[in-house]
């Protein structure tokens, strides 16, 4: 009677071990995926919004210098038709 409960104890603790082990690795795994596609999105969504806002602020300042430059150089046209026809 004596070893049949030290060997229930037994398998109850290595069934406690095993199964709190099992958890322990499922739940890291979960984590790790969970958090990897969590970053993944963030990081993308990050990105598309970082290159968004680059783009729009390379697009507004080259416009800008563009219209500049063409102003300039209307202006510079225009002096000299006048230079021109005096």
């Amino acid at each position: 009677m004596e070893s049949q409960n030290l060997r229930i104890r037994i398998s109850e603790s290595q069934n406690l071990r095993i199964s709190e082990s099992q958890n322990l690795r499922i739940s890291e795994s979960q984590n790790l995926r969970i958090s990897e596609s969590q970053n993944l999105r963030i990081s993308e969504s990050q990105n598309l919004r970082i290159s968004e806002s680059q783009n729009l602020r390379i697009s507004e300042s080259q416009n800008l210098r563009i219209s500049e430059s063409q102003k300039k150089i209307n202006n510079l046209k225009s002096k000299i038709y006048k230079w021109v026809l005096l």
